[in-house]
């Protein structure tokens, strides 16, 4: 079987073709104009934007304030659970919780998704005794009279954090 290849028009000779190249050419042309006014016109935009200044932004929050804070929340804990608002099992996981945050922020650590093994690696041995004793108010049964020694000891563990 034979085959001609003169049979078949050549790409350059086709006017078709030499269209459509040329006006391909001249939309990819047009994109990278359009590209680089835009680009500068974005640069233009991000230098006429103002700096914050920085004197006015706090920063983070002073040991005190969280202290203070983190004691009004346990007083808010300690009504809820006096009225009856709230389990013993509750109220010791929300002060497990209080306290976890409260040493968060005051070491700048994730002590909220530790575990107790974790934290005792940190050679805090009053944050762990309480913790653990935490732990098992949280599983098992405890009495009215263990969740008053909760919030007194939980009250030191925050007054006395340095």
């Amino acid at each position: 079987m034979q085959y001609s290849i003169g049979l078949q028009d050549p790409y350059s000779d086709s006017v078709r073709w030499m269209i459509i190249l040329a006006v391909l050419s001249a939309a990819a042309a047009g994109i990278l104009i359009i590209c680089f006014i835009n680009r500068k016109q974005y640069k233009k935009q991000i230098r006429e934007v103002p700096v914050p200044v920085r004197n006015n932004v706090q920063a983070q929050p002073q040991p005190y304030n969280i202290m203070a804070e983190t004691l009004q929340q346990l007083d808010a804990i300690e009504r809820a659970y006096r009225s009856g608002q709230i389990t013993v099992r509750e109220t010791c996981c929300r002060i497990s919780f209080l306290v976890r945050s409260y040493i968060s922020g005051m070491t700048g650590g994730d002590a909220v998704c530790r575990t107790l093994s974790e934290i005792q690696h940190w050679n805090r041995p009053e944050l762990t005794r309480f913790l653990q004793k935490l732990y098992g108010a949280q599983f098992s049964a405890v009495s009215a009279a263990d969740a008053g020694e909760y919030f007194r000891d939980a009250r030191k563990l925050v007054q006395t954090w340095r």
